[in-house]
């Protein structure tokens, strides 16, 4: 079973930026997030923490003078499959072992597959 989420397209945010002239380091300081972040969200697929990604939005909407209703949108297909196997992927390693990554982002949609 398979279900589809829109989410914001952070690698197309992040382009409309550089598009109006904001390099890496000015993207960094007026958004205050790290350079190495939100080039994981461009580069990488990955998905920010809820602030990090407010922050972003708020520094976009500023540069842009867009709003929220005009934020660049993907579909997102998730499936319980691809979300275990991601779930179970050791992401960083510590003292104490492998740690494994577990986004809200992961809960609500095993959250919305339980319901189906």
């Amino acid at each position: 079973m398979q279900s589809a989420e829109l989410v914001v397209d952070w690698h197309a945010l992040l382009i409309q930026l550089q598009r109006a002239g904001q390099s890496t380091s000015k993207i960094a300081a007026g958004s205050n997030v790290s350079r190495s972040t939100f080039l994981g969200w461009k580069n990488h697929g990955a998905q920010p923490r809820h602030p990090d990604g407010e922050r972003m939005i708020a520094f976009w909407s500023q540069v842009t003078g867009k709003n929220r209703a005009d934020l660049p949108m993907m579909r997102m297909e998730f499936s319980a499959a691809r979300i275990n196997s991601e779930r179970a992927r050791p992401t960083r390693l510590r003292e104490d072992g492998f740690v494994t990554v577990r986004s809200a982002m992961h809960a609500a949609v095993l959250q919305r597959l339980a319901k189906a």
